[in-house]
């Protein structure tokens, strides 16, 4: 045993072996009073991607997060906890918090672990390897609540970490000493970690007698939160953005890079257009794209070098703009259009935004009186699975997809939905109106289109393989009823992902929509929700229903927006 500091950390080597170590059979965590936070610093210095579990009071390991090759994370743990990192092959590193003061602790694993590539060429494969993440933890509110500030959640069979969040001092030392430290609260995540999601902080700076060439200073926090430390970065140098393209590549290790875009262009191509689907059904990949604060995409080096002062930039792997959660309860303001709209995280994830001031009473009643003629039977995309079965099995609802040509209030509703999104209006569909009387529904879906799911060569080849989907859903509501909530029965109820307004137990005694995250219709109210993740695939966490209306008529309507344009409104 090696005192360090005030933790107490536990490890035995192995002859030989300088990578991995001897592991105690006996390490778990012992809850203590009085609980004291601490800070842990990892640096991985080795060649090898780790991974670090918490090992609870049982000795059980619950996975915490993936602590790649030449990375620092930074999080909080408390005294008496135990923890765990491992390589692919073997465990790397052992310790047990005894702290007497929240003093933090800087600890460098890794160093001599190397990586271990047994995964196929993409010249060979499509796909791009992910790490596994096993099923440990259940989804328990109370049990996850009782350890505080760090819980997994469940997407399918799998579970997904949330990182334990900073507090408010820590997250303003780390951004302390970034030059765009008082606009860095809007962007980095406070919650989760997004796959896919990035954020820069980008400075020019002046290189003596090469005037050519720009300097450019990057601040990174990769994966919407961890931070990449000055020791692990390099400024870039260079004249062209295809180069700063390829210096992010490194900096944010992305793994779809535009070589990779380059060389597997024509199998790719194959997929989006061939006859029939093909043996591997996945999300078709898009060019990542850098962005913005305001959304704008940014395709050449002008908007960065030709400001004086330091920048955001955003980086989303799937090549979509996605509002950020940050946190629940957060809210920004967006001009859209012609009025001034509040979003306000209500999960974050699925990521559900509340919309205020969306549409006007006149717009909606517009909308309600010029569909009624036209509505009918809503339709079904059917899975596989449900082939043969009727639309009213799954949905009993009337429709109508209202087009927005010669229309009085449906350009400028295209106009302010394009502007609130950051999508062009080309990506939209038609408004599609919903009627829903009372006892009608529609079940649990999911409003994008999982490739794995069909294997009908029309439906396949209408979302070209995976690469063209649905990327938004802006809903809003026309009129009150009793029930008919629109609700997300999958979103974990974890204090930490959702609003504390809408995780009333109590709900859950309704026998109509037995749900914890349920919206209320309010005529005016809207919510915006994403479907497809800042990677680029699919939030299977973003699947909802209508339940039932139990008094009154509900009428809703929503705008489905793509990740890639379409002809609906042309």
């Amino acid at each position: 045993m090696l005192r360090l500091g005030l933790l107490l950390v536990v490890f035995v080597s192995v002859g030989g072996d300088k990578c991995h170590i001897s592991e105690n059979k006996s390490l778990r965590t012992h809850n203590t009073s009085p609980s004291v936070e601490i800070s842990i610093s990892l640096k991985n210095s080795g060649g090898a991607d780790l991974t670090t579990y918490w090992v609870d009071t049982k000795g059980t390991e619950v996975q915490f997060g993936d602590l790649y090759a030449g990375s620092t994370v930074l999080f909080n743990t408390f005294n008496g906890h135990a923890w765990r990192i491992r390589s692919e092959i073997g465990t790397v590193f052992e310790m047990k918090v005894a702290a007497e003061n929240g003093q933090q602790q800087t600890f460098e694993v890794g160093k001599y672990c190397e990586e271990i590539n047994d995964f196929n060429d993409l010249d060979e494969d499509d796909s791009v390897p992910r790490k596994k993440i096993e099923p440990i933890l259940s989804d328990d509110y109370n049990e996850i609540d009782s350890w505080d500030k760090m819980a997994k959640f469940k997407v399918g069979s799998s579970f997904e970490t949330i990182r334990i969040p900073l507090s408010d001092q820590q997250f303003a030392k780390q951004i302390s000493k970034s030059s765009c430290k008082d606009s860095l609260n809007e962007w980095i995540s406070r919650v989760i970690i997004v796959p896919g999601y990035h954020i820069l902080c980008i400075e020019k700076k002046s290189i003596p007698d090469t005037p050519a060439k720009y300097a450019l200073e990057i601040d990174a926090w990769i994966d919407g939160q961890q931070h990449i430390s000055s020791s692990s970065r390099q400024s870039f140098i260079g004249q062209s953005f295809s180069e700063f393209r390829e210096y992010l590549e490194q900096l944010l290790e992305i793994k779809r890079t535009d070589a990779w875009f380059t060389r597997t262009k024509s199998r790719q191509e194959q997929r989006r257009t061939g006859p029939n689907p093909p043996k591997m059904k996945e999300f078709m990949p898009q060019p990542w794209r850098v962005f913005d604060h305001s959304g704008d995409v940014i395709t050449s080096l002008t908007p960065i070098t030709s400001t004086a002062a330091p920048m955001i930039a955003l980086v989303f792997e799937g090549g979509q703009f996605i509002y950020p959660g940050i946190d629940v309860g957060y809210q920004r303001q967006i001009r859209a259009q012609d009025r001034d709209i509040i979003l306000e995280t209500l999960s974050v994830r699925p990521l559900v935004l509340g919309v205020s001031n969306l549409l006007s009473e006149s717009e909606y009643s517009h909308i309600i009186k010029t569909s009624t003629p036209h509505m009918a039977q809503s339709e079904v995309s059917f899975m596989d699975k449900d082939k043969g079965k009727a639309d009213t099995e799954f949905r009993t609802s009337t429709t109508y997809f209202m087009p927005s040509k010669n229309d009085k209030f449906l350009p400028n509703i295209d106009k302010r939905v394009a502007n609130l999104t950051k999508v062009p209006i080309t990506h939209q569909e038609f408004v599609q109106v919903l009627r829903y009387e009372v006892g009608q529904n529609y079940g649990q879906h999911t409003d994008f289109w999982n490739p794995k799911f069909y294997t009908d060569p029309d439906m396949y080849n209408s979302i070209h393989g995976g690469w063209l989907n649905r990327l938004i859903t802006v809903f809003w509501y026309m009129s009150s009823c009793e029930c008919g909530y629109t609700s997300f029965p999958d979103t974990p109820t974890q204090r930490l992902l959702l609003s504390p307004s809408l995780t009333n137990t109590s709900k859950l005694d309704d026998p109509n929509c037995p749900h914890a995250f349920k919206v209320t219709p309010v005529p005016g109210q809207a919510i915006m929700f994403y479907s497809l993740l800042p990677d680029g695939s699919g939030d299977e966490l973003s699947s909802h229903e209508a339940c039932p209306v139990t008094a009154g008529t509900k009428w809703a309507a929503n705008k489905w927006v793509w990740n890639q344009a379409k002809d609906f409104l042309e």
